[in-house]
């Protein structure tokens, strides 16, 4: 009998241990494990002038943010310990002429000043307002707010000429706290 349970427990391991992800949930201004999320997202749009223009294909996936239902799953741990400040989180997508998919990271930042994305983290308020320095630019963002710049450029060489559209979002979706999920 006691090597049918050893057997039950190491089968539970061996499949509940895998498929554990990291679920979060969004939290008030209270809670005492609450870390700020703020996401770096970049749009690439891409409009072929003439030529062949040969388009990247991205992929990899390493969380998924459910804005509506308030909800972060993460396929591996970014770091995630007690001295957790900021989680951030990078997507970068292509469509149509620039080639296809998404990609993105998740990364815990511990401590303040930090870069990451090209983000410069100075520091988060007791209200979930995160401070930081992007592109020259110093950005205030409190809990919902986003910071947006579309900008298109030109690309040509003697094979294709296309024009690409970049639409970059940097978004603070305020504090969550981090409760375990299944995935």
């Amino acid at each position: 009998m006691k090597l049918w349970k050893l057997a039950i427990i190491l089968l539970v391991i061996t499949i509940a241990l895998p498929v554990t992800c990291i679920g979060v949930d969004m939290l008030s201004n209270q809670g005492k494990e609450a870390i700020v999320f703020l996401e770096h997202k970049n749009n690439v749009r891409g409009q072929l002038v003439s030529g062949h223009f040969p388009g990247k294909t991205l992929s990899g996936e390493e969380y998924t943010f459910d804005a509506e239902r308030s909800v972060l799953t993460c396929r591996q741990n970014p770091g995630i310990n007690g001295s957790l400040k900021v989680l951030v989180g990078t997507t970068q997508s292509l469509m149509q002429d620039a080639g296809y998919g998404i990609s993105t990271r998740l990364l815990g930042v511990p401590s303040y000043p930090a870069n990451v994305d090209g983000i410069n983290i100075d520091g988060v308020l007791e209200d979930g307002t995160v401070l930081i320095r992007y592109n020259g630019s110093s950005i205030r963002l409190s809990p919902g707010q986003r910071w947006v710049k579309v900008y298109t450029e030109n690309v040509e060489t003697d094979d294709y000429r296309v024009k690409l559209t970049n639409t970059e979002i940097i978004k603070n979706n305020g504090k969550i706290r981090l409760e375990p999920a299944i995935v």
